[in-house]
């Protein structure tokens, strides 16, 4: 679980780096916190 979160923080890192629209950052969001909540019911 550790792993999935140094990801999403990187990930986070370089997101806010480039300009993207809240809304590509709402829906990369949404799709981290599904990955999250799959891989933590397994």
């Amino acid at each position: 679980m550790n792993n999935i979160i140094k990801v999403m923080t990187t990930r986070h890192i370089i997101v806010s780096d480039t300009f993207i629209t809240d809304l590509q950052l709402l829906l990369l969001y949404e799709q981290m916190h599904r990955l999250a909540t799959a891989c933590s019911k397994n």
